[in-house]
């Protein structure tokens, strides 16, 4: 039998609520997520949503170019790129992934992820990448438009199908 005092809470690294889920190809979705321990610099543990993923292009927000990209997911799991985010082009994986980045050259991003969607990103702040659109290989998804109210400091995201079906958060 183990001592009390060794003993030690279990507690999950993630956990995932689905707030709603819409039928179809690609259908909408809207999901949260808490995870408690950081994957990375920039991960911090709280409730994300399945809008959050968040490309770093300048090594945990230094500011400084570094030889990788690493793509935060709203889970708490990371994607990390070999390349740095000047040099336009596909960049692989880290130690041989399926996943691959490509920097466009016009501000946006674009990631084919490990299940074959294609996710592109916008570059706001010459540092990170906000998601903007997520498809399928046959080009069904979603585009994500994020509108900022700068006098109440409040943020409205209307994601739409390519069916037109849209919600707003």
């Amino acid at each position: 039998m183990l001592p009390i005092r060794s003993w030690q809470r279990a507690e999950p690294r993630s956990k995932r609520v689905t707030d709603f889920a819409l039928p179809g190809e690609m259908g909408l979705t809207y999901k949260r997520y808490f995870h408690s321990m950081p994957s990375g610099d920039m991960d911090r543990p709280g409730w994300y949503d399945n809008l959050d993923d968040l490309l770093d292009m300048v090594c945990g927000g230094t500011g400084t170019q570094c030889n990788a990209m690493t793509l935060y997911r709203p889970d708490g799991s990371n994607v990390v790129f070999d390349g740095i985010s000047t040099q336009t082009g596909v960049h692989s994986q880290h130690n041989n992934g399926v996943a691959s980045l490509n920097v466009n050259g016009d501000g946006t991003y674009t990631v084919r992820d490990e299940s074959g969607l294609i996710q592109t990103y916008r570059d706001w702040t010459n540092a990170f990448a906000q998601l903007v659109a997520v498809k399928d290989a046959s080009g069904i998804g979603w585009t994500i438009d994020r509108q900022v109210d700068s006098q109440s400091n409040t943020e409205t995201i209307i994601v739409t199908h390519t069916n037109g079906a849209h919600f707003c958060v």
